[in-house]
């Protein structure tokens, strides 16, 4: 049809736009392939993701291969998850996409594997505790997200709070309340809140719980 032609003549003009001179030219290209999913693009962006000279086209390239969504593109975006911090984060937001909910097992994977820098692990674990809101998870992530308890790092922290909050076993009230103590000057409120939700999910054998003046309404 006409309309078929003209759309596959604009993906070949977005295509041949990626190897233009102007960094704007290429970087629109970029952008109108991911908002058409145009999966013909794949090879051009993969290209670029690995061999192109300037980061904020990789990056772009990276989030591209995201919108399209083609679990073809995971090894090459989890090839570049180490690398640094913009491209790495780029790729893991891009993963999180691909993923979605149906692949949690790929997520946990993923962080089992370590080695990630911290923007990029912020990345995943804030995507564990937005799964946490919609759905159950495995066992593999919320063992992470009790790792995350004993972190140093307060993002992770809050993170695993939450997660353990919405989605923990009844043993997690124990992990949660001792952090009462830590977060008694710096806004217990996260901590009080899942420790809430714990209880009030796991029903009447928490309901004599006290913490610290926090009592379950």
């Amino acid at each position: 049809s006409l309309a078929s032609h003209l759309s596959a003549k604009t993906t070949s003009a977005l295509l041949e736009a990626l190897n233009a001179d102007e960094k704007p030219r290429r970087q629109s290209a970029i952008d109108h392939l991911a908002l058409r999913g145009a999966a013909v693009a794949l090879k051009a962006l993969t290209r670029l993701l690995n061999e192109d000279k300037d980061l904020g086209l990789r990056c772009g390239a990276a989030s591209a291969l995201g919108h399209i969504g083609e679990t073809r593109s995971v090894p090459v975006l989890e090839s570049h998850l180490r690398e640094e911090v913009p491209l790495a984060y780029a790729c893991a937001q891009a993963l999180c996409r691909i993923w979605g909910v149906q692949r949690l097992d790929e997520l946990a994977r993923v962080l089992k594997e370590g080695r990630l820098g911290h923007d990029t692990l912020h990345v995943f674990a804030s995507q564990v505790a937005k799964l946490s809101h919609v759905t159950s998870l495995p066992d593999s992530l919320l063992q992470q997200a009790r790792y995350w308890l004993t972190s140093t790092d307060e993002y992770l922290k809050y993170f695993g709070i939450d997660v353990l909050g919405r989605v923990g076993a009844h043993d997690d009230v124990d992990r949660l309340s001792a952090l009462v103590p830590e977060f008694r000057a710096q806004q217990p409120l996260e901590v009080w809140s899942s420790l809430k939700k714990l209880v009030f999910r796991h029903g009447p054998l928490f309901r004599d719980r006290m913490v610290d003046g926090f009592e379950p309404e």
